[in-house]
């Protein structure tokens, strides 16, 4: 829906410095493959250096929105699934932020997406993604059992402006531990008075420790593991993890 796509936008701005950062994996590059491209935050910002962009996106009103929001004939929107998709060319850069990975629901889609990643790159290219680090959140249930936070916060987590009017935005949680899955419940609370509006995210989170062998199994290996998007070493007590990885290179 129209309406679902915009109040995620509006909510979800991306992370601090992850647009520069974008910006610098694909400079003096000429084409690059953004999936999960949703609206065209970072597309557009590669646009504007001359980067074209193909961008995938399953969800037909997101491109929609990205469209009116940024009118480029630098990007190529694509109506696909980043799991199957294949477009029969490779490029120099695949590109998968601001935690796309965690849109997949299991071990088996994480393995389609990076194996798609891979038949896309060229045999020099890098595929450059980053993610939330889930390890600590994941492990401090001592393996209890799952945890459910259904209750409304008393505080907003943000306010956006939507269709003239300001909403206060309420987020309440549900986490299954064994699925690895956080889904979210968003409020929209018009300060105004009026109909309160409803979204929903759903993320599965992928453990570092299961990261390797998955890019492995897709014929992906890492180059280099990064902790922001200043570009600083990536060690247990970063909760960010920025990944560059190419096609794995034959051992002699």
């Amino acid at each position: 829906m129209a309406r679902q796509a915009e109040l995620y936008t509006l909510l979800h701005q991306g992370t601090e410095g992850d647009v520069d950062f974008y910006r610098s994996v694909c400079a003096q590059q000429k084409t690059a493959l953004e999936l999960g491209v949703g609206a065209g935050r970072i597309a557009a910002a590669l646009a504007k250096d001359g980067v074209r962009v193909t961008g995938v996106e399953q969800d037909a009103a997101m491109i929609a929105l990205g469209k009116r929001k940024h009118p480029s004939p630098r990007i190529t929107w694509v109506e696909g699934d980043m799991r199957t998709l294949d477009l029969g060319k490779r490029f120099p850069r695949v590109l998968l932020p601001y935690n796309g990975l965690f849109t997949l629901p299991s071990d088996a889609d994480v393995l389609a997406c990076f194996e798609c990643a891979a038949r896309h790159l060229t045999d020099t290219g890098y595929f450059v993604f980053d993610f939330w680090v889930a390890d600590p959140f994941h492990d401090e249930a001592g393996g209890e059992g799952d945890w459910d936070a259904e209750e409304e916060a008393r505080e907003p987590v943000g306010a956006v402006r939507y269709a003239g009017r300001m909403h206060d935005v309420f987020e309440s949680t549900t986490w299954t531990r064994e699925q690895q899955r956080v889904d979210a419940t968003y409020r929209y609370v018009p300060r105004d008075g009026g109909a309160v509006l409803v979204s929903e995210v759903m993320s599965r989170y992928v453990l570092t420790t299961q990261l390797d062998d998955l890019l492995a199994k897709a014929g992906l290996e890492v180059l280099v593991r990064h902790g922001d998007f200043d570009q600083s070493a990536w060690d247990e007590d970063c909760d960010r993890m920025i990944v560059t990885a190419r096609r794995a290179q034959p051992t002699s």
